[in-house]
């Protein structure tokens, strides 16, 4: 027996996780460069360098 969804459905359970999936990734990015503060000041500064070295990192920035 298939089940069939609604259109409606489809795009809110849609819609939630293109808000959810982008906000897990930045906290745990986040999470994670900040936690190398806790080993030292030069983990941290190489983490942080680490996330400027991204070459599409000024596109994230302005869509996401």
């Amino acid at each position: 027996m298939a089940v069939r969804l609604s259109r409606t459905f489809v795009l809110r359970k849609l819609h939630q996780l293109t808000g959810i999936v982008p906000l897990g990734v930045f906290l745990l990015e986040h999470f994670y460069t900040n936690s190398k503060a806790m080993t030292g000041r030069n983990d941290f500064n190489d983490a942080v360098k680490d996330l400027q070295s991204i070459p599409y990192i000024l596109f994230i920035e302005i869509v996401g």
